[in-house]
């Protein structure tokens, strides 16, 4: 699937949030690469494997900035969190073997 993250602050425009944006329902493929060079801020913009895109959150609240960050807040506070919005913009199938399309489940 492709999918559009948006409201990502453009400090956090990194693969590790990307990851943790969609690691319960699917798993990063790869950031398209448009999105890392921040040429368009509007989203950005991943590739991800998943059985089910029904699975996939519309929203991401509270996703904590500082720990992906590699830094760790004092005791009992949180690091700068911020809400994402999780468009699925593409579904497509993988292909089989023979180069067609995989039987759908």
């Amino acid at each position: 699937v492709r999918l559009c993250l948006e409201e990502i602050p453009l400090h956090a425009w990194k693969e590790c949030i990307a990851k943790r944006a969609v690691s319960r329902s699917s798993d990063l493929d790869y950031v398209e690469a448009q999105s890392l060079i921040t040429e368009d801020t509007r989203t950005l913009n991943l590739w991800a494997w998943t059985s089910d895109p029904s699975t996939i959150p519309k929203v991401m609240a509270n996703i904590d900035w500082s720990v992906h960050e590699g830094r760790t807040p004092p005791a009992g506070r949180r690091g700068p969190t911020f809400r994402v919005l999780v468009h699925l913009d593409l579904v497509e199938h993988p292909l089989g073997r023979d180069g067609s399309a995989a039987p759908r489940p």
